[in-house]
């Protein structure tokens, strides 16, 4: 690991939190290059700010300088800045990949396919909730692109009941759907 040379603002070293701006930059490539998708860069951030590994400015100096020299390619999307590593990216992730811990790699990682799950789930996911008489109409949608593949209502006692069930169902909307057609079909899917 490099000598600390950034802000170190909202990280914890003895986390592994990085106190380089040369691993921030690496972390970045290495995660980029693991999971293989365009990522957003506030899912990004939010990946490193959530494990405590990197402060938020040296985290968009990163992706501006990566970016810049060609490390990181930047698409705009929907309003959205998407990133992915290009060819020399992916060389230079590869052979520095050692200088950030492997714990530290795999938290990352980690996270990012889990906001990355997230993500998608609340894109698949479309819930409602409407007062109706003296309780609360939770009406729950399981989407792909523009198709409804299961739409499900339900009328709960109280707005807390009906929270708790659109939390439930956005959390992991496609399990949801899963159980469901066992239920319906009788076998495992």
């Amino acid at each position: 690991m490099n000598q600390p040379d950034v802000f170190t603002g909202g990280v914890e070293p003895g986390a592994g939190g990085l106190l380089g701006r040369l691993d921030i930059k690496l972390l970045l490539c290495y995660i980029l290059s693991s999971v293989d998708v365009p990522l957003s860069g506030e899912l990004l951030t939010q990946c490193l700010l959530s494990e405590s590994l990197a402060n938020y400015f040296e985290i968009g100096q990163a992706l501006s300088s990566l970016t810049a020299s060609g490390n990181l390619l930047r698409q705009d999307r929907d309003g959205q800045a998407l990133y992915t590593v290009s060819e020399e990216g992916q060389k230079a992730a590869k052979t520095l990949e050692t200088m950030v811990p492997f714990t530290v790699r795999q938290k990352a990682v980690r996270c990012a396919v889990r906001l990355l799950y997230l993500e998608k789930n609340s894109r698949d996911a479309h819930v409602e909730i409407t007062p109706q008489g003296s309780g609360y109409r939770v009406s729950c949608t399981v989407r792909e692109g523009e198709t409804d593949l299961l739409a499900v209502s339900l009328l709960l006692p109280d707005k807390l009941a009906a929270e708790e069930v659109k939390a439930n169902f956005t959390a992991s909307p496609t399990e949801f759907y899963r159980k469901t057609l066992e239920v319906f079909t009788g076998k495992t899917v």
